[in-house]
Formats: C-alpha cells, sequence, structure tokens
C-alpha cells in the first residue's frame, strides 16, 4: 500500500503486527497494572474518536493544540486529531506563573490561528481566564459510546503531519513543521543507522512533546511495527534503577536517554550497588539481565566520556554490551537524532583523550557540514558552524516567513546554531551553541562544559543536574563574566552550607577556566523548571537575572557572604599585618564578582583559592599600596603560598630585610627556581619558561595537578638583576638550580615554546653527566629558531607582553609591522593609550617596566640568532599544537617534527588549542592529561 499520509503508518503497522502495540506504564500505581493496546486497537479507536471531535468541531485540515500530562492520552489523542483529517500540535507542559503562562498561551493562539484546545478536565482549569473559547475536555468528547460511523477524512494538506513546539525564553516558541515525507525519510535511515526491525522492542520515558520520544521511540516503532513500552518520566527520575528494571523485565532492545540522566544511573546504581574498585559485593542491585539491550540513544546534552565509560563498565557486569551508548545529536527540526556514533562509544573518546564524546556520523537521510564565518567549508578539525541539509530536514517554521528565512543559509541548508568539527575520522564533535556559550577576556567557554565541571566536583550543596551557566556583563566590564544557578540541597537557613557550596562552585569554575564567577545563586525549584527531556533553558534563567526574578535569592546569597565575611574579618585575631592581607585578599577575590565566591582564611593557600596570573599581579600592586612597599617581587608568591607565610614576608620586608631571605635555600644571588606547586610525592616536574621569560603562563597547569610537585623556572632581569650574557649561562644557572631542588633523578623535565630549546640543551648536560632523564617534552616549539630569532626584535616584544597583560587586542598584534615605523617611546605611548585607563595600575605594570620587560625579552631571544642544535637526548616527547588552530606565534608542526633528530626515542603528540591557548583553560585539561599519561608511560 502506498503511503499518503502520517495515518498511512499506523495503518500499516496493524497490517504488520497485528499482536504489537503499546504498553503504557502512565503512573507508578499502574506498575504492574500497565494498559496495553494493539495498533490494530489504536487504529479502530483512533477512528472513533475521530469522528466524535469531528462532530463537535470543524478541524479538517486545522490545526489542534493537544494538552495531556500522560503517555496514553497523548498517544490516543495524537492519531484521533490525524485520522480526524487535522494538524496536531504537542503543548509541553505550561509555566506555573500565571503570567508566564498567559504570555504563552496568548503567543500560541496567535501563532497557530486560534487553534482548537483539547486537553483533559484535570488540565482545562490551565486555561480558565485566559480567554480561550475553543478549549475542549476530553470529558466533552466522550468516547466509550461510539455513536458514529467512521467516515475517512478529508486530507487537506496531506504532506503536512505534526507541529512540534520549540521552547522560548518569553513564550515565544515557533512551531516547527514536521512533514509526512520528512518523517518517513527520518524513520528509515533510523532503522538503517541502528539496525532496528520489528523483533526490536523500545522503550521510552520521554513526553510526547518532545521530538525524542515522537520520532526516535513512537513512529520509528510504530513504522517497523515493534513494540513499544512507555513509562512514567517524574517516576523513574524518582527511582532511576526501576529504568533497569524495565528493561530487564521486558527484554528493552533499544532506548533513550539523555546525559544527565546517564549520569544519575551512575549515581543511584553505584550507591545500591556498593561498588568497591568496580567490583560486586554480597549486597548488590536485584539481578538484572540486561543482556537483550542493543543500544542507549542519547541526546539533547553533550556526553560526558567519563559518565558513559562508568556506566558501561557498570551494566556489562549485567550482560550489556560495552558499546551501547550511542551519543548522538538532533533537533526538533531534523525529527531528532540523525548524526550518531553507533560502534564505539566511549572507547574512541577515551583513546582521544577528550572530555565530551564525538558524535559520530550522519544517516542517509542527512548531509552535515561545518562552516566558517566566511561560509567556506571548514578543513579537518577546524571550529565552525554546524548546518545539516537533506530529507530529513524541515523547510520552515508555521506562520512565521522571518524565522524561516533566517534559519537557512542562501544555498537551503539549516543553521543549528551549534559550534563544532569534523574529526580525522569524519565524526562530528560539537564544541558549545553559539549563543550559550561565555567569552571571558577573548576565550570563548562553553556553559555546558563549565556545568560539567561543576557536576564532576561533587559538591554536597548542590542538587545533581540543577546547576546553569549563563554570561553576564557586569557594567563598565571590558569582558562578560559567569552567573551560576543551582539547586540547594540544604535548608535556606543554612549559612555555612551556602557558603562552603558557594566556595566549592567557585573553586571548580576556577580549576576549569580560570576565572570567578560574577554571581553564585541558590535558585528555588520554580524557577529552575525543567523541560519533558529534563534540560534547564539557560535562556529563562539569564532573563531572571536580568529582569530581577532572581534579585530576591540574589540579595540573600549576597547578603549571606557579606556578613560571613564581616564576620571573619572581625573576629580575626592575627597580626595586623595578617588582617590586612585577609583583607586585600577578599577584596580582590570580590571585586570582580558580586559576592564573595571564596572560604578565606590566614592558612589558605592562595593558588587554591583561584588566583589567575593576572590576579597575581593585581595582588602585588595591592600588597606594595597597603604595606607602602616600592616593589614586592613576583616571586615571594610563590615561595610563599600560604597566607600566614606571606604575612610575614611581608614583615620582613617592612623590617628593611633584603628580599633574598624569602628564598626557599636562604642564597642571596638570582634563583631561577619557582614553586608552582609543592604537593605531591611523584618525581617533581620541572618547566623551563617560554620566550616571555616568566613563569605565570603555568599557573593553570600547576593547578590542575596535587600529586607531583611542579616548578618552574624564571628567566633573569624581572628585578633589576643583569639579562643574560650568553645560552650557556641560561644552562648551567638552570642545570644547578634543578640539581639543588632535585640532586638525584630520574627527572622530569620540560619547556614550552623557546623553552622547549632550553630545555633540550639542559638535559643534554644532565645526561653527560650521568643523570637519568625520563621524561623530557618539548612544547610547540621547534629545534631549529635562529631564523625566526633573527626576525624577532623588541616590537614583537612588547606586542607580546601587552597582548598578555590585556593591554591590547589580536586585532594589534597582527599590525605589529605599523608599530615599527614608531620610537620605542611612541610605540609604548601607542600601546598605553589603547589600554583600559585602569589597567596598568590594576597589574602594576608602568612604561618603564613594559620597556624592560620587553628588552629582558628581546635580550633572551637575541641569544638564538646563531643557534643551531647539536646532539641528542635518550626520551623525547614532542607535543604539537592542533595546525589548524594556528595563531601569531605559532610554529608550523613541520619543524617540530624535525625533534626526531634529536631524541633516540622520540614520539610527537598532539593537543587541542592554538600556541597560546594551549596551556588555557580549557585546553590545559587536555594538556595536563597528557603530560600525565606520558610521564605514567615512562616509568614516572
Amino acid at each position: 500500500m502506498s503511503a499518503g499520509n502520517l495515518l498511512d503508518l499506523l495503518v500499516r503497522a496493524a497490517q504488520n503486527g497485528p499482536e504489537r502495540g503499546i504498553m503504557v506504564y502512565d503512573t507508578a500505581e499502574n506498575e504492574h497494572n500497565p494498559s496495553f493496546m494493539t495498533y490494530e486497537a489504536l487504529l479502530s479507536l483512533a477512528k472513533q474518536m475521530s469522528m466524535n471531535l469531528r462532530q463537535l468541531a470543524d478541524v479538517e485540515g486545522k490545526v489542534v493544540l493537544m494538552y495531556f500530562s500522560d503517555h496514553l492520552d497523548n498517544i490516543k489523542w495524537f492519531w484521533a486529531i490525524i485520522a480526524a483529517g487535522a494538524v496536531p500540535c504537542i503543548c509541553p507542559p505550561l509555566s506555573n506563573d500565571s503570567v508566564i503562562r498567559l504570555d504563552s498561551v496568548t503567543h500560541l493562539r496567535k501563532l497557530l490561528n486560534e487553534p482548537l484546545i483539547i486537553t483533559s478536565k484535570a488540565l482545562a482549569a490551565e486555561f480558565k481566564g485566559l480567554h480561550c473559547p475553543l478549549v475542549l475536555s476530553t470529558s466533552d468528547i466522550e468516547y466509550t459510546e461510539f455513536v458514529f460511523q467512521y467516515k475517512e477524512a478529508t486530507i487537506k494538506n496531506p504532506d503536512l503531519a505534526v507541529l512540534m513546539l520549540t521552547s522560548g525564553s518569553t513564550g515565544s516558541s515557533k512551531a516547527v513543521c514536521l512533514k509526512y515525507g520528512q518523517i518517513l525519510a527520518s524513520v528509515r535511515a533510523k532503522s538503517v543507522q541502528h539496525d532496528t526491525s520489528r523483533r526490536d522492542i523500545f522503550l521510552n520515558w520521554v513526553g510526547i512533546d518532545h521530538v525524542a520520544n515522537l520520532t526516535d521511540n513512537h513512529l520509528h516503532a510504530v513504522s517497523l511495527a515493534a513494540q513499544q513500552f512507555h513509562v512514567n518520566g517524574p517516576a523513574l527520575l524518582a527511582h532511576p534503577l526501576r529504568f533497569l528494571e524495565c528493561i530487564s523485565n521486558n527484554k528493552i532492545t533499544i532506548t533513550f536517554a539523555p546525559n544527565f540522566f546517564l549520569a544519575l544511573l551512575v549515581r543511584n546504581f553505584e550507591a545500591a550497588n556498593q561498588l568497591t574498585n568496580g567490583h560486586r559485593t554480597e549486597k548488590s542491585t536485584p539481578d538484572f539481565d540486561l543482556s537483550s539491550l542493543r543500544a542507549v540513544l542519547s541526546g539533547g546534552e553533550s556526553n560526558v566520556v567519563d559518565t558513559c565509560d562508568k556506566l558501561t563498565r557498570l551494566l556489562s557486569q549485567y550482560g550489556a554490551p560495552i558499546n551501547l551508548i550511542r551519543p548522538g545529536f538532533g533537533m526538533t527540526e531534523t525529527c531528532a537524532g540523525c548524526i550518531h556514533n553507533v560502534v564505539d562509544c566511549p572507547q574512541y573518546d577515551i583513546e582521544h583523550g577528550v572530555e565530551f564524546c564525538a558524535l559520530g556520523e550522519a544517516n542517509q537521510a542527512t548531509n552535515m557540514r561545518i562552516t566558517l564565518q566566511d561560509g567556506t567549508n571548514a578543513s579537518v578539525n577546524e571550529i565552525g558552524s554546524l548546518e545539516v541539509s537533506g530529507p530529513s530536514i524541515f523547510s520552515g517554521y508555521y506562520n512565521d516567513v522571518k524565522a524561516t528565512k533566517e534559519a537557512f543559509t542562501p544555498d537551503g541548508w539549516f543553521k543549528t546554531g551549534d559550534l563544532g568539527l569534523l574529526d580525522s575520522n569524519r565524526r562530528l564533535r560539537l564544541t558549545g551553541r553559539e549563543k550559550d556559550s561565555v567569552i571571558i577576556n577573548g576565550v570563548n567557554y562553553s556553559s555546558e562544559s563549565i556545568e560539567c565541571a561543576i557536576e564532576k566536583a561533587a559538591i554536597p550543596g548542590i542538587t545533581p543536574s540543577y546547576t546553569v551557566v549563563t554570561a553576564y556583563r557586569p557594567v563598565n566590564s571590558p569582558t562578560e563574566s559567569l552567573c551560576i544557578a543551582y539547586l540547594a540541597a540544604y535548608s535556606s537557613d543554612d549559612k555555612q552550607t551556602r557558603l562552603s557550596t558557594a566556595a566549592a562552585i567557585s573553586r571548580a569554575v576556577i580549576r576549569y577556566c580560570g576565572a570567578r564567577p560574577f554571581k553564585i545563586v541558590a535558585l528555588p525549584k520554580s524557577l529552575l523548571q525543567k523541560s519533558s527531556l529534563g534540560k534547564l533553558s539557560r535562556s529563562k534563567i539569564q532573563r531572571a537575572f536580568e529582569d530581577g526574578t532572581s534579585l530576591e535569592y540574589e540579595t540573600k546569597d549576597s547578603t549571606t557572604m557579606e556578613t560571613s565575611r564581616s564576620d571573619i574579618v572581625k573576629a580575626f585575631s592575627g597580626t595586623a599585618t595578617q588582617k590586612i592581607i585577609l583583607e586585600v585578599f577578599y577584596k580582590l577575590l570580590t571585586l570582580d564578582s558580586g559576592h564573595l565566591g571564596v572560604d578565606i582564611h590566614i592558612d589558605s593557600d592562595m593558588f587554591e583559592l583561584g588566583l589567575s596570573s593576572i590576579d597575581m599581579l593585581k595582588l602585588k600592586v595591592y600588597l606594595q599600596k597597603s604595606f607602602n612597599i616600592q616593589d614586592i617581587p613576583i616571586t615571594i608568591f610563590f615561595s610563599n603560598p600560604l597566607l600566614g607565610q606571606l604575612s610575614q614576608a611581608i614583615d620582613n620586608l617592612k623590617k628593611g630585610d633584603k628580599i633574598t631571605v624569602l628564598q626557599p635555600h636562604g642564597e642571596s644571588d638570582y634563583d631561577p627556581i619557582t614553586v608552582l606547586q609543592r604537593r605531591g610525592t611523584k618525581t617533581p616536574l620541572f618547566l623551563i619558561h617560554p620566550g616571555m621569560g616568566d613563569v605565570l603562563v603555568f599557573m593553570n597547569l600547576a593547578r590542575l595537578f596535587d600529586d607531583r610537585p611542579l616548578y618552574a623556572l624564571r628567566a633573569r632581569g624581572f628585578d633589576g638583576e643583569k639579562y643574560f650574557s650568553s645560552l650557556g649561562e641560561i644552562i648551567t644557572l638552570y642545570h644547578n638550580a634543578i640539581k639543588r631542588v632535585q640532586p638525584k633523578g630520574p627527572y622530569a623535565l620540560g619547556g614550552y615554546a623557546i623553552g622547549a630549546n632550553i630545555v633540550f640543551e639542559v638535559a643534554k648536560v644532565m645526561e653527560r653527566n650521568g643523570d637519568n632523564v625520563k621524561f623530557l617534552t618539548v612544547i610547540d616549539h621547534g629545534p631549529r629558531l635562529k631564523g625566526w630569532a633573527r626576525t624577532n626584535d623588541w616590537y614583537d616584544s612588547v606586542v607580546a607582553i601587552s597582548f598578555f597583560l590585556g593591554f591590547v587586542n589580536k586585532k594589534f598584534v597582527r599590525a605589529v609591522s605599523n608599530l615599527r615605523e614608531k620610537s620605542h617611546e611612541e610605540a609604548l605611548d601607542c600601546i598605553f593609550s589603547l589600554a583600559h585607563p585602569a589597567r596598568p595600575d590594576e597589574v602594576g605594570t608602568t612604561r618603564e617596566r613594559l620597556d624592560n620587560w620587553a628588552k629582558l625579552v628581546d635580550n633572551l631571544v637575541a641569544l638564538f640568532r646563531d643557534y643551531d642544535p647539536e646532539g641528542s637526548v635518550e626520551n623525547m616527547d614532542v607535543i604539537v599544537q592542533d595546525p589548524l588552530q594556528a595563531s601569531e606565534w605559532s610554529t608550523p608542526p613541520v619543524r617540530l617534527f624535525q625533534w626526531r633528530e634529536f631524541g633516540k626515542n622520540t614520539r610527537i603528540h598532539e593537543v587541542t588549542g592554538s600556541h597560546e591557548t594551549m596551556i588555557e583553560p580549557p585546553h590545559v585539561h587536555g594538556l595536563k592529561r597528557l603530560l600525565e599519561r606520558l610521564m605514567e608511560e615512562r616509568g614516572l
């Protein structure tokens, strides 16, 4: 039979699978007494219900807005409306807020041209007072005794099958037109990609208002005449292990679950199973049989590799395949999932050392591409905008010409609004939403990835899966900031837990992206409502921040924080210096945020408080002003990380003691060693500075280590010392400093940028002296650099430093050749005129200091203008930046491969990010994981 409209799918299911149909567990009460309806019975019922509907209203060819809360009513009325020749528009749950609900319904009435609204008697009350004259409750359309003989409806628009509503932040939803041809192409492609057949058994718990139920599950199963189960979503979320019980008891083969539910399963499964080192104990969960389960489709949010790995290992103990999770991409506009990894999640992602799962390849009804801002196609691994086309993609929004035009490119591809890349295997990886991101100091962070970092911190005061990160730009701020909203897992009057929770959130965010949140607010559940898929709307929550809806809760949080800060300072009984330092830290850590997001005391480690490299410079300025000290060397902070230690060091300076008494070994000469991280018993890692000579660039990397000491070597000349006179002098000083800190091997050494060449020379000396250098890494710099060094001058140096300090942007960096037309004084005038007026004082950089720093760098680079590498070392690991994320200071990867000539056992490794961003969040997390793995492989 040829198909002419959507009803034909159900007709064919009734013919091809008369004994199969739909099993519904709609409430916890009917768990052991589910409703079952064959496709044949559903078809008959839908026809009869459609006749009663047609007798009460003229619906043929018109839109009918259906609003139900349970699976069975939704399924019956969906097909009844189809059989009546009308177009069902499935309404998601309306807001509990009467004002927002009125806005939503008013918008939908206008958008859908005053549709008939069908709902249950219980839900009809939600439309009272909203001036909706065409609301019919199911009690108005009695269908227990049918009095009308079914007559086939006239299908006035046979191709338009369903309208699905997108989520809107202010009630301004769009209605996606899903046509019959689109749905049919989509379910056929799903069946091919996932190898489904009538023998499969589908399990769904998502509301039919979400396309993940309608097309991925319900219509997919109907098209195959396959058995399908629907269970109550809220009941399942309250007791996640029932999901596994249902799979086991009903021999489910295919289902759907977004990442937050997979994480919920892991937490509940581990707690119930009392796992120890991944092994089951005597007190375990029921003896599930998951051998029938072939696939768990996932989408709606990025899948975390760690979550997928844990869950697959847990479920494999009960017979589930190790690759059952299939991360995917889909939207309402694409008939749900159209791109999936159906082969090897999470193994593929573990091998690539990434945080989020790859989404795989497009199905046969979908084409995908990544485009750049100029409209050209991106290269492999190059981030751009995801666009899709093909028979499974919608053609427009209902009654909204403008939105439809804006949604497509001139050549007809749908703009998904997602950012991503295609890796070397042509698999899709998403990197964030174009709108759901935060740009901090020029670096783009995905809101979702920051939310994931907070969730992974497992903070006791947070209710899991109820955390939202949005962007916020404070008044007169040069950059965006972060607002964090969460659902508290503590009582509202528990001030101490409120404080510790905010501090823990702040630490997690700083650890991930190096930026402190501007606001951290505990919101009530009424402002953190989830969609049918369990997703929180960032846009609605951001609106609450902007329009004052959340002001009551923000005020409560900030008052608690400020009171706590005041109490701590007042109750502090330490020395005057300690009290001032405490106050300075509070000032520093609340300057760029709306409240105190940290818990500070005199034994706090400043690096654990999350200070960034720029923070360190600000701190230096604050303390110099507070204690009227002309200059405090930056090394004092690394040598005295605890606030109590710092207080003692400041007291020494106030007494007029020499700065050098602050060095840990007590020597009076310049010491290149800076202690970045003291904790841990593993072999220390020594890192040599880049061309800028400073070690602040390693701060984000250092805070990620907690089991291995990290030391960095800083160039001479920052604090009035003379510059290096030769490369030999550098090598000797650095070699002696490393040996003094760690007299015996094995050694782990690394160098970033020009530091790669220095560390290579130091390693040669050590090996000649019989030392065992087990691990040597050179990071993103080639061995032969005299060509580059001869073209690099003071102007390049001053521009690079100015960019690091936030004085100039990348556009200015690219115009460095124009700066060479000016004298040094004129160039400095230009740079300081472009900087934000408060920035130089904020970071303690005068014209003289910037000039000195640039001269220091220029002198350092000049030592390599006749440098030719010679000899070799035993082991070498070369770390190369992503070649497609190149920047002004990048070294072409082919030059890095030349290191093979200088290492007997040389390996090449690639990391994400550009030369300057690979050591910054979020890319630094991947670099840290790589370094740990390489050192372990080298036996450290």
